[in-house]
């Protein structure tokens, strides 16, 4: 398949916002920095702790929501790449976590929309155009 012929909207900053846990609010211009971050909370971390972020790009778009850093999660620093395309995904209807029916997931969706119109199409968007972690595709 070809690749689009657009560049993805870049990242303007990742910022930690609020925290449950000792995590001083910071702000990261790229993603790996922000991974790393979560990485070094992770390995020190005698408990979950909860971090609510925020991305914004270059055009002015954001997307904030929380993670929740458990101890000792380590592996590939794709933590928070990963929470932000499944979030988007979950909220565009494009990703249905294992725990969701299909008709669970019919109801998300109606709901979501009645509650906050436009919101599903507001998330294909940011998935279609930013940039989320590190290179080309999101």
């Amino acid at each position: 398949m070809n690749k689009p012929s657009f560049a993805l909207i870049l990242l303007r900053r990742i910022s930690f916002t609020w925290t449950l846990g000792h995590v001083p609010r910071s702000s990261f211009t790229t993603w790996a920095d922000a991974e790393n971050a979560i990485q070094g909370i992770a390995a020190c971390a005698t408990e979950t702790i909860r971090i609510g972020y925020k991305v914004e790009w270059v055009d002015g778009e954001d997307f904030e929501a929380y993670l929740d850093v458990v101890p000792g999660m380590t592996g590939p620093p794709l933590h928070l790449q990963a929470h932000v395309r499944r979030a988007l995904a979950t909220t565009a209807g494009r990703f249905r976590p294992a725990t969701m029916s299909r008709g669970a997931q019919r109801d998300f969706l109606t709901d979501q929309e009645a509650a906050e119109p436009g919101k599903a199409s507001h998330a294909k968007a940011l998935l279609d155009k930013h940039q989320i972690g590190e290179g080309g595709a999101s």
